[in-house]
């Protein structure tokens, strides 16, 4: 395997909105076909390449009401929704919900010790989940009709983001927070490479559909470009600060967004350099959203959107209480929750007006009662979030239109 001395030398209200840009009708939505075709939401982001958008899904549109909600332990990782149920990492546990009622189907158990905690969300794909199998355990395969354990493969590491396949589903990339990225063949049941990166790496990597590299994004502020086959590095570029949120990959280009910071376009195809850095910082947890020309986050005010193009930043919604989930995109809706327990839903497309005065940027918002956490999810006409009320339970909650 090439050690990283060797990658290192080889690589190198009605709310309101103001307008800084364009907010026109894209005529062609590059992040839809880094998206995929699935309606689910099988995994962190949505999709292997993280866009957080399901282009031919559908959330609530012109208003919302709750179908259900149950009570959690914990949540630790945005749900993930896939073939009818809801899958929660919650602390030392996985469960299986029922999405049409919330119906508990199945736990499943990492470990009696408590230290065991899963803090990264599962992927679910061919009816099987992969999750997390803990601290020093591996990648673990389940049944994910029953939550029976049907393989575990072995890390360097505990595995610490959502699994990420190829386009043919045979090769399962993980990595873990001690900087190593793994490529298991799922066919074989082995090891197929695995290479060492410099920094921690807390969030999933970005598997395009197509081209031949994946990209890792480490704590040390560093994205790295590796081939899919054999995991030698393609290209390596440094940005300020220290990246905890998974990279996204829309075309040519790979958005990732440190901390506290401002979201940086690199161009895959030009070694990694930085083609543009956005005007404002934008933050978000767990994964940026992209779609419809535009990047999704948050700010101190309200949720913002950038154009992908220039860097510059399209349209703000502003809100009274932080919103700092990661936002979730289905069909022309941004979806995201705040602080004070709201979760709204906001046109990706902006408001309409002149000048700094827009107006029918907001769909609706709804009072859940307790922050938002995490992040918020769309699939199968509903929205899935979590609540941490004061003093009372973490919630799992069913939204869908009236």
């Amino acid at each position: 395997m090439p050690s990283r001395r060797r990658f290192l030398a080889a690589a190198a209200s009605a709310g309101t909105a103001t307008l800084a840009g364009c907010t026109g009708d894209r005529d062609h939505d590059d992040a839809a076909d880094a998206a995929g075709d699935a309606t689910d939401w099988p995994t962190l982001g949505h999709d292997a390449a993280n866009t957080g958008y399901n282009p031919n899904g559908r959330g609530p549109e012109s208003g919302v009401r709750e179908r259900w909600q149950t009570d959690l332990s914990s949540a630790t990782a945005p749900p993930v929704v896939a073939d009818g149920r809801v899958y929660v990492a919650s602390g030392d546990d996985l469960h299986c919900f029922a999405a049409d009622d919330g119906g508990e189907v199945w736990t499943h158990p990492l470990r009696e010790d408590a230290a065991m905690v899963l803090w990264s969300a599962p992927t679910v794909r061919d009816g099987k989940a992969y999750v997390s199998a803990g601290h020093d355990e591996g990648l673990r395969v389940l049944d994910a009709k029953t939550g029976e354990e049907l393989r575990e493969f072995a890390t360097r590491g505990e595995v610490s983001g959502a699994p990420r396949f190829d386009r043919d589903g045979r090769w399962a990339f993980v990595a873990t927070r001690e900087g190593w990225v793994h490529c298991f063949d799922l066919e074989a049941g082995s090891e197929n490479w695995r290479t060492e990166v410099f920094g921690h790496v807390v969030a999933p990597v970005a598997v395009p559909k197509h081209g031949s590299l994946l990209y890792v994004a480490t704590e040390a502020g560093e994205v790295y470009a590796l081939s899919k086959s054999d995991g030698e590095g393609s290209w390596r570029q440094k940005v300020p600060g220290t990246i905890q949120v998974a990279p996204a990959v829309v075309g040519r280009d790979v958005y990732v967004a440190p901390f506290g910071g401002q979201v940086h376009a690199l161009s895959a195809e030009d070694a990694g350099a930085i083609a543009w850095s956005s005007e404002e910082r934008a933050s978000t947890e767990h994964h940026l959203t992209v779609a419809d020309g535009r990047i999704f986050g948050t700010d101190g005010d309200g949720v913002l959107a950038i154009d992908t193009e220039s860097g510059t930043t399209d349209w703000r919604v502003s809100m009274p209480d932080h919103a700092n989930c990661a936002p979730a995109v289905a069909g022309d809706t941004v979806y995201v929750g705040d602080e004070s327990g709201h979760v709204h839903a906001v046109k990706t497309g902006g408001a309409t007006g002149v000048g700094g005065l827009r107006f029918g940027a907001r769909r609706w918002k709804t009072d859940l009662g307790g922050r938002v956490r995490e992040g918020v999810t769309v699939a199968d006409g509903r929205l899935y979030a979590y609540t941490a009320p004061p003093e009372e339970p973490t919630r799992l909650h069913a939204l869908e239109e009236p």
